[in-house]
């Protein structure tokens, strides 16, 4: 049976895998411009209208665990939907890498990366326990390494709440990778994909699926380039969470995952690529671990015209900053110098002012008679000198005397002074 070129709006690009039951083929989303991975169920299957209508309720189940499972070490469920030629089809995130499967085909996983793969499956899994949701099929083929990371896929046999399909339809996993309890009494739990987590990381550690003693506990894991006492350590660990008693595991699988990644980092000193604020690793290998080595870093002679690029725009906002600064300072300055004028400018106004008020004439006296109100005022002789003041108040006497000829201005004065001297009292006289 030939391909099919496209399924709903996808167009088929190859086929990435397949297992007994359905096929996956990479994909182009013409309508968001990306790649994704497209689950179908085998079209070559040969089986009763049953069984396909099984395998669609399957593939439902699968669809709602995967969307209820919103976590980055998850592939990403995108759409579901049904074609003419495949029938029903899931659309997940296409995760760039091998499975795994794959990759243990070469050789056993390095210990930074061991320690990763355990932070990452005991993080989502113990995630995907919360939410209530039971994966059941663990094991290196539904493992994806992705450059950002591990990728859980495959929830086709999960177990999630208030699910609607029988457990007829639903297969167990491996029996290398499921517990005893589920293989012996069908009892499935979240320690179930516990032992199926320590199995897959005893794998991935030594390249090859893990025995079982007669008691069904963990052998001594045979560890290529590792350290004795780190390799016991290990072993313990991965002992604990494939024990034949599920009381005996862990509390949960994420606690697992942070013994695995602990000891590595303490035994073996390596961060499981975790790196510090600084962005170095926070530890260094020792001489006697296996550890993943990057290549070296590609170095030119020649610029780099984005660094270059860089370079001046941060050239040109710092000249910007150093000129902006500049005319802040200026601009003060030159409003202070302006205050500084005018408070000068305001005392110097007053000085005047008191100078002119102090040797201004005495005005002429007015030519027509006015109102005036007298009110008497002590004698000095009984309140003292009286205060002094910077200018005189003028009188009707001061004015008219001022206003007198010269000849008659001796005359006038004597007798002013003899009625002065006189009175009982003298008065202060304001002109209105």
């Amino acid at each position: 049976m030939a391909e099919p070129k496209t399924i709903g709006r996808y167009e088929v690009k190859k086929v990435l895998g397949e297992g007994a039951l359905g096929r996956v083929y990479q994909a182009f989303d013409t309508e968001l411009a990306r790649d994704v991975a497209v689950k179908v169920i085998r079209p070559d299957l040969a089986m009763a209208e049953d069984a396909k209508r099984a395998l669609a309720d399957r593939l439902r189940h699968e669809a709602r665990a995967a969307a209820a499972m919103a976590h980055p070490n998850v592939a990403a469920l995108h759409d579901m939907g049904e074609d003419p030629a495949v029938g029903l089809y899931l659309v997940f995130e296409y995760v760039r890498g091998p499975s795994l499967r794959q990759r243990l085909e070469h050789e056993p996983l390095p210990l930074d990366e061991v320690a990763r793969l355990a932070l990452e499956l005991g993080s989502a899994l113990a995630f995907a326990h919360e939410s209530g949701i039971l994966h059941r099929d663990i094991k290196p083929e539904n493992i994806l390494l992705g450059r950002f990371g591990t990728k859980i896929t495959d929830f086709g046999i999960a177990r999630i709440p208030d699910s609607t399909v029988s457990q007829a339809h639903i297969d167990m996993g491996p029996p290398a990778y499921t517990s005893p309890e589920a293989l012996s009494r069908g009892v499935y739990t979240a320690r179930n994909d516990q032992y199926s987590m320590a199995t897959t990381l005893a794998e991935a550690l030594t390249g090859e699926r893990p025995a079982t003693t007669e008691d069904g506990y963990l052998p001594d894991l045979g560890i290529p380039d590792c350290d004795p006492a780190l390799a016991q350590r290990l072993t313990l660990i991965l002992r604990r969470g494939r024990s034949p008693r599920p009381e005996e595991r862990f509390p949960t699988c994420r606690d697992l995952g942070d013994a695995v990644d602990a000891v590595i980092e303490t035994l073996g000193g390596i961060a499981s690529q975790r790196f510090s604020l600084s962005g170095s690793p926070r530890t260094s290998p020792p001489p006697n671990t296996r550890v993943s080595t990057p290549p070296p870093p590609q170095v030119s002679d020649e610029p780099d015209p984005a660094t270059e690029a860089a370079g001046r725009k941060s050239m040109r906002r710092t000249q910007n900053i150093i000129v902006g600064l500049a005319l802040v300072v200026l601009a003060a300055l030159f409003l202070f110098r302006r205050e500084q004028q005018r408070k000068s400018a305001a005392d110097a106004g007053v000085d005047g002012e008191a100078t002119t008020q102090g040797t201004a004439a005495t005005p002429p006296a007015p030519s027509h008679p006015r109102a005036v109100m007298t009110a008497p005022i002590m004698t000095a002789t009984a309140v003292g000198p009286l205060p002094t003041f910077r200018g005189e108040v003028p009188t009707p006497a001061a004015t008219m005397d001022a206003q007198a000829p010269d000849a008659a201005a001796a005359p006038a004065s004597t007798a002013s002074a003899a009625a002065s001297a006189s009175a009982p009292a003298p008065s202060l006289t304001v002109p209105f």
